[in-house]
């Protein structure tokens, strides 16, 4: 199971991934369903470069579009590909695994659709190189309550899903 799988999994949700990268190009491998607007517990998460590297110390790795109203649901997501590796390569940690931390920490954003930070956690705003070395798993997971409210929104979601049988 991959790392994104398992930390969702750990919360009590199952994620599967569907690559709809075209890279503006018409893909036989490509599903249908990337043509159709996303539905029910659907989210977009882009992995893209950010270009211009901030060299300050509280770089982002990501961001996320958050709807905080709750009339519709938080659904595009970014993480910068080439922050998250020059981050691993100054940490000395495996880029792979830092990609799912940060790809898992972005979802998390949409699916608390705020924002915000938790204090301890995969939802927590600061990560130094050396909480990026350090291995407890309780750094790297969602909290309870996150966990809870991240199953509660994916229920409204899927409650109003129109295409979901």
């Amino acid at each position: 199971m991959s790392l994104k799988k398992a930390l969702f999994a750990d919360s009590g949700i199952r994620v599967v991934w569907m690559n709809c990268a075209t890279r503006g190009h018409r893909r036989a491998d490509v599903s249908p369903r990337c043509d159709q607007p996303v539905d029910g517990g659907e989210m977009i998460l882009r992995i893209e470069p950010a270009g211009q590297t901030d060299r300050s110390e509280n770089v982002s790795m990501g961001f996320s579009l958050v709807n905080s109203n709750h009339v519709q649901a938080s659904v595009m997501a970014t993480v910068f590909a080439d922050r998250v590796r020059d981050i691993a390569r100054a940490a000395g940690i495996d880029q792979r695994v830092l990609l799912g931390l940060a790809i898992a920490h972005e979802i998390g954003h949409l699916l608390l659709s705020t924002n915000t930070h938790a204090a301890t956690g995969l939802m927590r705003a600061r990560w130094s190189q050396a909480d990026l070395r350090r291995t407890k798993p309780s750094d790297w997971r969602f909290i309870d309550r996150d966990a809870r409210a991240m199953q509660d929104e994916l229920m409204w979601r899927i409650s109003r899903c129109v295409r979901c049988g």
